[in-house]
């Protein structure tokens, strides 16, 4: 540093202010880059999310359409036959949009849920197909002793995966305020 009695007066009443000034362009630009990169983080992140929850929603509310479509098939006789066309559409984009939900996951917990689905899943549809094909004397009480518990664990298991990624969206919001939350506490930090 540059001896006192060397600076002018002007120098030394204005060194600090231009210290101060540097500091402060110092943390407005570290203050930028850091919110920057978690804005890119964050929307990235959450736009996974975001379609992970649609993906599962849709997902429930597709097994619960088919198992009406399949319960009206199976109930309708004759007349129900045009909805065993698109009854037999609803399974494929059934599983369709299972398998895209099964692209997005990306932790242990969803592995598990999703796990949880592919039982429920296999067996009702083992046991519309069965009762469709052979339905008996009674369908009413070949879906209700065949079907309904199997539809009913199955939408059981597709809210818990859905209540997971809510869960799931909730965790990641409060992530990223807790990242922004560091970004002002650092700052506040580096003022004197």
């Amino acid at each position: 540093m540059v001896p006192e009695k060397n600076m002018s007066l002007v120098t030394r009443m204005w060194l600090p202010a231009i210290v101060m000034l540097a500091v402060i362009a110092a943390m407005a630009v570290f203050s930028v880059m850091r919110t920057t990169r978690l804005i890119d983080l964050s929307k990235t992140q959450q736009d996974a999310q975001v379609h992970r929850l649609e993906l599962a929603i849709e997902w429930r509310e597709l097994a619960a359409q088919h198992a009406e479509l399949s319960q009206l098939v199976l109930l309708g006789g004759a007349a129900a036959a045009p909805q065993a066309a698109r009854q037999r559409t609803l399974s494929e984009r059934l599983d369709k949009v299972g398998q895209a939900y099964l692209k997005w996951i990306d932790d242990e917990r969803q592995r598990t849920a999703a796990s949880a689905v592919e039982g429920p899943l296999r067996d009702y549809l083992a046991a519309t197909e069965a009762v469709l094909k052979n339905p008996g004397d009674n369908p009413a009480q070949a879906w209700a002793g065949q079907v309904q518990a199997k539809s009913d664990s199955l939408l059981k298991a597709l809210d818990e995966q859905a209540s997971l990624q809510r869960s799931g969206a909730r965790q990641l919001q409060d992530e990223i305020s807790a990242g922004r939350m560091k970004t002002v506490y650092s700052l506040v930090a580096l003022v004197p």
